[in-house]
Formats: C-alpha cells, sequence, structure tokens
C-alpha cells in the first residue's frame, strides 16, 4: 500500500506543477503573443512532446525508482499536455511497424477529438441553449 501512495503523491504533486505551468504559460502568451491564435496551447502540445520523448529516453537509460517516472511522465507531463502522450503512443506504433494502427491512432484520435467537441458543444448548447 505504501508503494501505491507514492506513486499516488507523485502524480499529483507532477499535476499541480504541470497544470500550473500549462495556465501560466498559456496566459504569457496571449498578454505576449496575441490572442488570434492559440500561442500558448499550441507552444504547449508542442514542447510537452518533446519533454516527454526526452523524458522517456532518459528512463530508458537511466534506473530511477518509478515514482520519478510516473512525477514526470503521467503527472507532469500529463497534466501539462495530455497531446505529449499521444504523441509518444504514436510514435511507439510507428516505431514497431505498426503503420496502420498508427495512422488509425494518430488520425482517428485528432478527427475524433474535434468531431467529439463539437457534438460536445451541440448537446449542450441544445440542452441548454446558444452562448449569450
Amino acid at each position: 500500500m505504501t508503494d501505491q501512495l507514492t506513486l499516488i503523491a507523485a502524480i499529483s504533486l507532477g499535476a499541480v506543477l504541470g497544470a500550473n505551468a500549462r495556465y501560466f504559460l498559456n496566459l504569457w502568451c496571449a498578454r505576449h503573443l496575441g490572442t488570434e491564435f492559440p500561442w500558448g496551447i499550441f507552444l504547449v502540445n508542442v514542447t510537452g512532446s518533446f519533454l516527454m520523448g526526452c523524458v522517456a529516453a532518459l528512463l530508458a537509460k537511466i534506473s530511477l525508482p518509478p515514482q520519478f517516472g510516473v512525477l514526470a511522465t503521467v503527472g507532469t507531463l500529463g497534466s501539462f499536455t495530455t497531446f505529449s502522450t499521444y504523441s509518444l503512443d504514436g510514435v511507439r506504433l510507428l516505431e514497431r511497424g505498426d503503420w496502420t494502427r498508427a495512422a488509425a491512432y494518430l488520425g482517428g484520435s485528432a478527427i475524433l477529438g474535434v468531431l467529439a467537441a463539437l457534438a460536445g458543444l451541440a448537446l449542450i448548447s441544445f440542452l441548454v441553449g446558444p452562448e449569450s
């Protein structure tokens, strides 16, 4: 049970760090780069994916307790951006040569994610009325 609690604590600490980093980086970008394009989340997604690749490579080479891995990946980068996990999972499929699954996963996630967001917006608009 102690190992589970330590993992939960590591994930939680990382989540606090990642979510705050995303929020304040997004604010900074809006203030300095404008709001015509979502620069903050764009930057979060790209840097989060880069950092996820770096962390995955380091964890494959360095023997660390599992708490460090989940703090960095699931906690910090997972709350900073889930796009980073999506990117790494897609890369893993490509590395295995599983092109069909990689295309289905990467393309399907992007397309279905946008369609799901549109469906959610439409459902709530239908249930409670359009935005005011």
